[in-house]
């Protein structure tokens, strides 16, 4: 093998894909077998490929064959060689090659996936715990025994049948502080976080007590899930201040996100 050329790359690529089939795979496979460098090649790709995050592989290396084809029509190979030639005129060309096309993978992965160590669902997943129903108690009233029922369903998973009960509540006393806040978690579980966000800015912003500060722990946490970082940030930042619930939490959510 000469070099490693944008073929051979593509080549390559199309191996680890699975892409080859019959007699082209056994093809292949003899070359392999026959060409000590084509079998570095092929591992120094597939080492690239692993260091890559499992789930973000599939799409990694489609886009990549898009940036390959653009690449094939500009002289930029011509470019790479050049300074391949220059920089290290003494080392192997094969080697030299091999370098250079497993730089020009982790590029054009920088530039596809822009670095990000915050991983926003990963906070979220980490610091998420659904909150202890501990308000409701039966009575003659007609709408705490609704709020009951709204809440058992919610504690047993049916957050679809809870959901209309909050709704419905809501409606007839719109500002009832537990059928608020119970609706905002109820919504969280349906992953609707920004009508989540709603219910518990209501609470917020009208002191509801004692809710105000468990609402501001769960819009933060939605305000993460939906990457809206700055917002998060602020409810985090006065929970961290008042040295009581989740406020540990809180200032470890802020050094990630610092």
């Amino acid at each position: 093998m000469k070099n490693c050329d944008l073929k051979t790359t593509e080549t390559i690529e199309r191996y680890l894909d699975g892409e080859m089939d019959g007699e082209e795979l056994r093809a292949f496979r003899e070359r392999l077998g026959n060409d000590p460098e084509l079998a570095r090649l092929v591992m120094l790709h597939k080492e690239v490929n692993e260091s890559i995050l499992d789930d973000e592989i599939h799409s990694f290396r489609n886009k990549l064959k898009i940036l390959l084809s653009v690449i094939r029509s500009s002289d930029n190979v011509k470019r790479l060689k050049t300074a391949r030639n220059t920089i290290f005129p003494s080392m192997q060309r094969k080697i030299i090659a091999a370098v250079f096309m497993i730089a020009l993978l982790i590029a054009a992965y920088i530039i596809i996936f822009p670095l990000n160590d915050i991983s926003y669902d990963k906070i979220y997943a980490d610091y998420y715990t659904p909150y202890e129903p501990d308000i409701v108690v039966r009575s003659e009233n007609r709408e705490q025994n609704e709020l009951s029922l709204a809440v058992s369903l919610y504690q047993e998973g049916k957050y679809k049948s809870s959901g209309e009960i909050f709704n419905k509540l809501l409606g007839k006393k719109e500002e009832y502080p537990p059928v608020r806040f119970y609706a905002g978690l109820n919504a969280m579980e349906l992953d609707k976080y920004n009508e989540a966000i709603k219910h518990f800015t209501v609470i917020i912003d009208q002191s509801m007590q004692p809710f105000v500060v468990h609402a501001e722990w769960y819009a933060g946490l939605c305000y993460l899930k939906t990457e809206q970082s700055e917002k998060a940030a602020v409810l985090f930042e006065k929970i961290a201040g008042r040295n009581a619930w989740h406020s540990e939490e809180a200032r470890k959510i802020l050094k990630k996100l610092s």
